[in-house]
C-alpha cells in the first residue's frame, strides 16, 4: 500500500486574473494535513472555548466570521500557535505579482541566446529577474507609474490591444524620468523591440491565448505548495475547496499531468512533487478540513491587511517561524532589503549590453 500526504486546501483574497482590485491587493492560499486525532483537537479546543464564553457554536467554521469578534480571536492566536505547523502558507502582493508576470512572460523569453551565452547571464540565478520585477513595483506604486501599470495590466491580460496601447508609443518613453527610473525605460524598450514576438498582427498578447485565468495566483500557489509539502518524499492527495479558478482552468490538468508524470521516485520529478490522484475539489461547508484550511487562510489574508494590530503581528510571526515554505520565494511579497544584496552596477551593464544587441 502506497502512503501519501492527505492535503486539504483553501484561499482568501480571491479576484481571478484581476490583480489590480482596491479592495482586495493580497492572495493567501493555505495547505493544511491535520490527522484525524489533531482535528479532533482542534475542535474540541473551539467547542470549549465557546462553551466558557456562554457563545453557540457555529454551524461552519470560517475564519472571516472567528474575526470579528473577541472571542474568535482568541481561538485563532491559540490555534495558531498549536497548529500552524501543519499548515504550509503562501501569501502574494499582487502588484508584485503583477509586476513578475512582466518580467518572466515579457522579457524572459524575447532574450536571445547569443546574449544570454555572451555576457553569460543566468536571468534567476543572479536575481537580474528579481531586480527588474522590484524596480517595476517600485515605479507602479509611484504616482506617475500608476497609468503604466494599468497598462500594463489591460494589455498583457487582453483587455487592450497593444496597437491601440500607450506602451506601443515612442512618446511614452518621454513621460519617465530617466534619473530616476531608467530601469522602467530600458523594460519599455525592450518590450517596444520585441512586440512583433510577444503581440500577434492584431495586438493582442500570444501567451495569454484563450487562458481566461493566465494572471489567477490559485495555480500558481498550488504548485508552490505541492512542491514544499513534497519535502517528504510522498505522494500527495489534495482537496480544494471548490472555485471557478480550479474547475474550469485547463491548468489544472496540466498540474495533474505532470504531478503524475512519472514513477514514485523523487529524484526523477523535476517537477518535484507527486500526485496520488487528481486533484478533487470538494464543498466546505460539509468539509471539516477544508473550514481548518479556511481558518488559516482567511486569518493570512486579514493579518496582512491590519498590519499595525497586536493580534495580526503575533500571527504573522507564528506564521513566518511555522508555516511559511522554506525558501519563501513561494510567496511573492516585497521584501525592501532585497535590494541591498542586487548588484546593480551588474545589472546595468546587462542592461547596456543586451539594449546595444537587439537595437542592432
Amino acid at each position: 500500500m502506497v502512503d501519501f500526504i492527505e492535503l486539504y486546501c483553501d484561499e482568501a483574497g480571491f479576484t481571478g486574473s484581476n490583480l489590480l482590485d482596491a479592495d482586495q491587493t493580497f492572495f493567501v492560499y493555505a495547505c493544511v494535513n491535520i490527522p484525524e486525532n489533531i482535528k479532533k483537537e482542534f475542535i474540541r479546543l473551539i467547542n470549549l472555548k465557546y462553551k466558557e464564553a456562554s457563545k453557540k457554536l457555529p454551524n461552519e467554521l470560517k475564519g472571516s466570521k472567528l474575526l470579528k469578534t473577541k472571542i474568535g480571536k482568541e481561538i485563532i492566536l491559540e490555534i495558531f500557535k498549536k497548529y500552524s505547523s501543519y499548515a504550509k502558507i503562501v501569501y502574494h502582493d499582487k502588484k508584485l505579482a503583477l509586476a513578475a508576470f512582466i518580467i518572466d512572460y515579457g522579457i524572459e523569453p524575447i532574450l536571445p541566446d547569443e546574449i544570454i551565452q555572451s555576457v553569460d547571464l543566468n536571468f534567476y540565478e543572479n536575481n537580474f529577474n528579481k531586480f527588474l520585477v522590484y524596480s517595476l513595483y517600485n515605479y507602479f506604486n509611484a504616482e506617475q507609474g500608476k497609468q503604466l501599470m494599468k497598462e500594463l495590466y489591460e494589455v498583457f491580460n487582453n483587455k487592450k490591444l497593444y496597437n491601440d496601447s500607450i506602451l506601443s508609443s515612442p512618446s511614452i518613453l518621454n513621460t519617465i524620468d530617466k534619473k530616476r527610473y531608467d530601469t522602467i525605460i530600458w523594460i519599455i524598450k525592450m518590450l517596444q523591440l520585441n512586440s512583433h514576438i510577444l503581440f500577434n498582427k492584431e495586438g493582442n498578447f500570444i501567451f495569454k491565448e484563450d487562458n481566461k485565468w493566465f494572471m489567477d495566483l490559485t495555480i500558481e500557489s498550488l504548485y508552490g505548495l505541492s512542491i514544499a509539502w513534497s519535502v517528504f518524499n510522498k505522494p500527495l492527495k489534495i482537496t480544494c475547496d471548490k472555485s471557478n479558478a480550479l474547475e474550469k482552468n485547463k491548468e489544472v490538468d496540466i498540474y495533474n499531468k505532470l504531478g503524475k508524470k512519472l514513477d514514485l521516485d523523487p529524484t526523477l520529478n523535476k517537477i518535484k512533487y507527486i500526485l496520488y490522484d487528481s486533484l478533487k475539489i470538494d464543498d466546505s461547508v460539509t468539509n471539516t478540513n477544508l473550514q481548518i484550511a479556511d481558518i488559516f487562510a482567511s486569518t493570512v489574508f486579514y493579518c496582512l491587511n491590519n498590519n499595525q494590530s497586536n493580534f495580526c503581528n503575533k500571527i504573522m510571526k507564528i506564521t513566518i517561524e511555522n508555516a511559511i515554505p522554506k525558501p519563501n520565494d513561494f510567496c511573492i511579497i516585497y521584501r525592501p532589503n532585497q535590494f541591498y544584496y542586487f548588484n546593480i552596477a551588474e545589472y546595468l551593464f546587462l542592461m547596456n549590453t543586451i539594449e546595444e544587441f537587439m537595437e542592432l
